[in-house]
């Protein structure tokens, strides 16, 4: 799911609208969200779009704020590599280094990673 939007000269450019993002991530598995007790992988999924996404100076007068540009999913795309990676490095590692990044939650929050 993406719709184009003016870009430079006029040409349309491709943005990548959230539930593009969404339907990106559940055809790759990853951070699945299939019920309730799936919260923390909701909160990711989205928390990954907002970082991503620059913010821009005007918007009301359009919803171009609404879609990530190419250079944004990529970002997007970078980010959820770290979390993904980070998260398998906690998964992995031995108990008292696993306790340093504990914060309650069962998982390192994203914002922590980063």
């Amino acid at each position: 799911d993406h719709r184009e939007s003016p870009g430079k000269g006029g040409k349309k450019t491709p943005r990548l609208r959230p539930e593009g993002w969404f339907a990106l991530l559940d055809a790759l598995e990853v951070l699945p969200y299939r019920s309730t007790k799936d919260q923390m992988a909701l909160w990711d999924r989205v928390w990954l779009w907002e970082v991503s996404a620059m913010h821009h100076i005007d918007e009301v007068s359009s919803a171009e704020h609404l879609a990530l540009s190419f250079v944004e999913y990529l970002e997007a795309i970078a980010r959820l590599v770290a979390l993904l990676r980070s998260r398998d490095r906690v998964a992995k590692a031995a108990a008292g280094e696993a306790e340093k990044w504990d914060y309650g939650l069962g998982a390192p929050a994203a914002p922590a990673i980063f």
